[in-house]
Formats: structure tokens, sequence, C-alpha cells
């Protein structure tokens, strides 16, 4: 979590499976202050510290993910895998 002026100004969390030597990038958020970058930058730190050879992280095609997408592919993140997830109501 990051917090500016006292207020949550955006969090992050990872993912690490050590057996695979593979991190994620879970759900993140940021308020738009210019923080996102410093943040991804440390989860992919932390990842790295803890074992992982490999990093992924999950968004949207989505035009409102756009903004995610770009700032992924930023700080180094260059190749994608097209997927579908399904979901169904209980």
């Amino acid at each position: 979590m990051v917090e500016l002026d006292g207020v949550v100004a955006g969090f992050i969390f990872t993912i690490m499976d050590a057996k695979r030597k593979t991190g994620e990038i879970g759900l993140n958020a940021v308020d738009g202050r210019g923080i996102g970058r410093a943040m991804h930058e440390f989860a992919l730190k932390d990842l790295k510290e803890r074992g992982a050879q490999i990093a992924c992280v999950g968004t949207s095609g989505g035009a409102a993910h756009a903004p995610a997408r770009r700032a992924f592919q930023a700080i180094g993140f260059d190749k994608a895998l097209p997927g579908l997830h399904l979901f169904k109501v209980l």
C-alpha cells in the first residue's frame, strides 16, 4: 500500500510460485498521482529477491485498461498470450 498525505494512493500485491520460480503481480491500483511505475518496480524487485526468474501480470484487452497495458509495457513486459476467463454465477 502506498500512502500520500495520509491518503491511500495505491496498492499492489505479488504472488510467488517458488517451485516454478515464477512471480505474478496481482491486483493493483493507483489514483493517478504518478506512483504506478515505482509500485510495479518495487513488486518486481520483491519477486526477484524471492527467487522469481519470470514475472507475469494480467490485464484486460479493453480500452479502459489501455493505461495499465502501457504502464506494464513501459517496465519491460513484452510478451502476451491471448486468453479468456469464463465465469458462472453460482
